[in-house]
């Protein structure tokens, strides 16, 4: 789950960067906009993919201990076939 959301979030940064250059190179006026989203981006993508790793771990551990537990047969005597 852990690597999953690290691409993910690895890839939006890569996207949004690229995007950014491509904006500074064509000299559009939505550079710095831009820009400045991309650095809020690169503090914020991380604590928030780090935030649904902590939730999912909470919730993850929570359905473990819920979750019934083998009931234990008591152990009967083999008689090799005799009655009692």
């Amino acid at each position: 789950m852990k690597r999953i959301l690290a691409l993910i979030g690895v890839g939006l940064l890569v996207f949004m960067y690229v995007l950014t250059l491509i904006f500074a190179l064509s000299g559009s006026e939505n550079f710095f906009g831009m820009m400045m989203a991309d650095i809020a981006a690169t503090i914020l993508v991380p604590i928030v993919l780090y935030g649904y790793v902590l939730v999912y771990k909470v919730i993850k551990d929570n359905n473990t201990e819920e979750a019934p537990e083998e009931e234990e047969l008591p152990e009967t005597e083999e008689t090799d076939g005799e009655q009692k």
